[in-house]
């Protein structure tokens, strides 16, 4: 039971991250033509900030249950 709620935490932070990326101006960093390298590079930093952000939380969490 715990696993499904921690992946569901992941999912939103996945989204939640996804969608704060979106005011950040990759064109500046990309060269030209690479689209596909770049969706990549989106979504593997996407991953990495839920990855930090539901661990975040997931110890806070922890942490509060515990006092």
């Amino acid at each position: 039971m715990a696993y499904i709620v921690q992946l569901i935490i992941y999912f939103i932070c996945f989204f939640i991250c996804l969608y704060a990326l979106r005011a950040v101006d990759f064109n500046r960093l990309i060269r030209k033509n690479r689209v596909y390298e770049a969706q990549v590079l989106y979504i593997i930093i996407g991953m990495i900030m839920a990855y930090i952000l539901c661990k975040f939380i997931l110890c806070l969490t922890y942490r509060t249950f515990m006092l």
